[in-house]
């Protein structure tokens, strides 16, 4: 996925195209980390940790 300035810990997450099962669930960034690579087709890179996001009644 290309990187995003927006994208940050605890911000909601959502999926598309991975199938009904994936693609409702709640689910936040738990960590994401953005790392920058300046050589020949270098870039932005973004990886995200996901997690399910909790619900008030800590389920």
């Amino acid at each position: 996925m290309e990187g995003s300035h927006e994208a940050m810990a605890g911000a909601p997450v959502s999926l598309s195209g991975f199938g009904a099962s994936r693609d409702g669930l709640d689910l936040v960034a738990s960590s994401n980390q953005h790392e920058w690579s300046f050589d020949e087709g270098g870039g932005w890179l973004m990886t995200i940790e996901l997690a399910n996001r909790k619900t008030r009644n800590g389920t």
